[in-house]
């Protein structure tokens, strides 16, 4: 339970701890969470529904750390990186936006982290399997597209490289499509805990 130090960088957590050291945390919380076969298996959603604009989507951003003993801090790694988009208009209201992996690759899923020691560093990968190459950011309440400045909308994928780049869809409240692109550079790095304007 988060004790001390919302919305900052460094923050306190209350709680039981059990079973022997190492520990492996992931954040945020999730039900699904498991270690087996000397790994961290949990699960990314597919849809990551936000207040507004320009946030993550609630577990949509997970993070690992592991603790050596039952005191010391735990320094948190980001698995995945944000694509960022930028969105102008005239009279279009957006509802969602669903972006993706023109290369098929799975962008939520069933994930998994070895613990092999690189866990909770910045070597440490996440192999994702299943669900499928779309992932959608769903807007609590739909938002207007304005011609005189862009509106920023941040996506949350897996950190890797995607050999095809990606493709967006922009839907209005009755789910119809409004617009489609598709990034211009072929290829698109993610980088793990950074921001990637698409392009």
């Amino acid at each position: 339970t988060l004790a001390s130090g919302a919305n900052a960088a460094t923050a306190g957590f209350s709680g039981t701890m059990t079973g022997s050291a190492p520990f492996y945390l992931l954040y945020p919380y999730s039900d699904g969470c498991t270690v087996a076969d000397g790994k961290l298996k949990f699960s990314l959603p597919q849809v990551q529904t936000v207040p507004k604009a320009g946030t993550f989507g609630q577990g949509a951003s997970p993070a690992v750390a592991v603790m050596n003993d039952d005191s010391s801090p735990a320094q948190f790694k980001n698995l995945c990186g944000v694509l960022e988009i930028n969105l102008c208009g005239s009279g279009i209201m957006v509802d969602s936006i669903a972006v993706s992996d023109i290369a098929g690759a799975p962008l939520w899923g069933d994930c998994e982290v070895a613990l092999d020691g690189t866990q909770g560093t910045d070597e440490q990968k996440m192999t994702v399997t299943g669900g499928s190459s779309t992932v959608i950011l769903k807007l609590d309440k739909k938002i207007s597209l304005k011609t005189s400045s862009a509106t920023l909308f941040e996506v949350v994928v897996p950190a890797g490289s995607f050999s095809k780049g990606f493709s967006v869809k922009i839907f209005d409240s009755t789910n119809g499509q409004i617009g489609i692109f598709s990034s211009m550079n072929t290829a698109a790095v993610i980088h793990r805990s950074k921001i990637s304007p698409m392009n």
